[in-house]
């Protein structure tokens, strides 16, 4: 937890690790900003706090982390990738996709403010759209998304709409 500007935040850059991520090596250009400077909501989805050791002599209870609710330094809010309707996020992941190809990244990522745009950025259907605009961005048939969307509840319970890009 760190205080940043107005309030409590959490961080856990382990999770957003460009070189490793789950069993997969990535390379310099994996950054994600999934857990960067996020409130208690998201990250109790797949984290907890440690806050109470079990000793042979009983359990002791360490501290009372201070609540983390403020949205308002996270990534996505800060520059701009927090979106409130569907056309809007889609063009915004679009934008993000070319940036990604133009700079050799492989993660393009939006957030969206609730699950309905959620689902539907998710979705095959977007998905296809999003492929197509990617493959006519990079000029080559080898270009990929990995709709990355769909791998976690945190991604969906933050509003995080995630695509891996490939070559």
């Amino acid at each position: 937890m760190v205080y940043c500007e107005n309030g409590y935040y959490n961080i856990d850059c382990t999770w957003d690790d460009p070189v490793k991520s789950g069993e997969q090596d990535r390379g310099s250009g994996y950054v994600s900003y999934n857990y960067f400077l996020v409130p208690d909501s998201w990250l109790n989805v797949d984290h907890f706090h440690k806050n109470d050791v079990v000793l042979s002599s009983g359990t002791v209870h360490l501290f009372d982390p201070p609540a983390c609710t403020k949205t308002a330094a996270n990534y996505f809010d800060v520059y701009g990738k927090l979106y409130s309707d569907a056309a809007s996020a889609k063009e915004g992941m679009k934008k993000e996709i070319k940036y990604a190809i133009e700079n050799d990244l492989e993660v393009c990522q939006i957030r969206v403010t609730d699950e309905k745009i959620w689902n539907e950025l998710s979705n095959k259907t977007t998905w296809t759209e999003l492929q197509n605009y990617a493959r006519t961005v990079s000029g080559s048939k080898s270009t990929k998304l990995s709709n990355m969307c769909n791998s976690g509840d945190y991604r969906k319970a933050a509003g995080i709409v995630q695509y891996d890009l490939t070559k």
